[in-house]
């Protein structure tokens, strides 16, 4: 509720903050004036909506975007019984305003030396996660998605100049894989990418991040205190890319076009105007013996089968592609790039016996089959 006021002790307080607007941004900061401040106390942010970090930091202000969760301690001690702070309503950055934002503050807090926590904060810990790192093991796939669609383009935003359609698959997932994704923003605004199922990091980032009107390329783990931390939801400027990696290690859902996963622009008229997809992760057995069809995939035939030393793959291909070998939990074996595949020999002795799978992606197409290694 804009304009609330709320009395907390003099102590260190936890404050989880979620941007819960259908549009718009919000830069924040705690200010003791209440009109142009220029003054601002320590947040410390301590998690993201999908947990810790790895140790607290300090800032004075932040921009989050529509949907964004953050976790922040402020230390009111330092504050006498009555004074007032103020969650300031600051200006956004020029690409990330969406209706007008910045003037009068957000709500206030009143210290209160009349409330006493049973189980105060004392002090802003060192460490919060000693064991934060990307998630474990090697990208087993990656994918490219472009943002497209302009100020003047009517209203129409979409992903890869691609409609949403509740009856169309856009991505499928296995199940215990690990992806890296590239948002690439070609618009001239900004829009907060938000991913179903899934924690994701940013792994890299190029472009104008936060408040910075500077272009610049960030990489893991030097990269800004809003870009660290697990999350479903994240801000990427007008002309930037975000690069990020996920583990997809959650039940596998249904394969039924209306019961995907949805990616998507957490703008709501964006997302109602095209700007949102969706995908499934599934079971691998599922998804390579043809028990049900999914969409975008032809069968490949690989001989002789069962084999046990060199495979060939049979069917012309105009382009080179890459050539990947799974086991039936979806764990990737191993992965042959820019190879064409029609005449070539390519030696299995090394993999494990039983059945593996076999995907071959080009510019032809999808295409999946089955070997018996013996």
């Amino acid at each position: 509720m804009v304009g609330a006021v709320l009395r907390v002790p003099p102590e260190i307080t936890r404050l989880r903050i979620l941007n819960g607007s259908p549009r718009k941004m919000y830069a924040i900061g705690l200010s003791p004036e209440l009109n142009n401040p220029t003054t601002f106390v320590d947040m410390w942010l301590i998690a993201t909506g999908g947990g810790y970090i790895p140790e607290p930091l300090p800032m004075d202000s932040t921009l989050m975007s529509v949907g964004d969760r953050r976790e922040y301690l402020v230390d009111f001690s330092q504050f006498n019984d009555g004074d007032t702070l103020y969650m300031s309503n600051l200006s956004v950055p020029s690409d990330a305003v969406y209706g007008s934002t910045a003037g009068s503050a957000l709500m206030a807090f009143i210290v209160d030396d009349s409330i006493f926590p049973t189980d105060p904060i004392t002090v802003v810990p060192a460490v919060l996660d000693p064991t934060y790192a990307l998630a474990p093991g090697a990208v087993d796939y990656e994918r490219t998605k472009k943002l497209e669609g302009s100020k003047g383009s009517g209203g129409v935003w979409t992903i890869d100049g691609t409609p949403m359609n509740l009856q169309v698959i856009n991505d499928t997932v296995l199940v215990n894989t690990k992806e890296r994704w590239n948002i690439i923003n070609t618009t001239d605004v900004a829009h907060p990418f938000h991913i179903h199922k899934v924690q994701f990091q940013v792994v890299e980032y190029s472009g104008k991040a936060g408040f910075s009107e500077v272009d610049s390329t960030y990489t893991f783990p030097d990269l800004p205190d809003e870009l660290l931390g697990y999350k479903d939801v994240q801000l990427i400027r007008a002309g930037a890319t975000m690069s990020f990696e996920a583990r997809f290690d959650s039940f596998p859902s249904p394969l039924l076009a209306t019961e995907g996963y949805m990616y998507h622009c957490h703008i709501l008229t964006h997302e109602d105007t095209s700007m949102m997809h969706q995908f499934v992760v599934v079971d691998s057995i599922d998804f390579f013996s043809s028990i049900k069809d999914l969409p975008g995939t032809e069968p490949l035939i690989a001989f002789p089968n069962p084999a046990t030393n060199t495979i060939s793959i049979k069917g012309e291909y105009s382009y080179k592609g890459n050539l990947r070998f799974y086991d039936l939990q979806g764990k990737l074996l191993r992965q042959h790039n820019e190879i064409w595949i029609g005449e070539a020999q390519i030696p299995v002795y090394d993999l494990p016996r039983g059945v593996v799978i076999v995907v071959f992606n080009s510019r032809d197409g999808h295409f999946v089959g089955k070997v018996s290694l013996h």
